[in-house]
């Protein structure tokens, strides 16, 4: 089940969620404001060494 980023564009609101079918954007509510106007944004890939926090220096982060 992919999990899929959004945002609201009634107000905003950035969210996350598993959606079951990739085609049906328009069931997609926002759990802020409850409005079916979510748009789907382009997700920014996986760094390679995990859950490594952007703060960290290099070295620690695949030691």
């Amino acid at each position: 089940m992919p999990i899929y980023e959004y945002k609201c564009k009634n107000c905003g609101h950035e969210f996350e969620t598993i959606v079951f079918s990739s085609n049906d954007d328009s069931k997609v509510e926002c759990p802020q404001c409850g409005k079916k106007k979510a748009e789907k944004m382009i997700s920014r890939p996986a760094r390679a060494g995990g859950g490594c926090a952007e703060s960290c220096s290099a070295s620690s982060c695949f030691t």
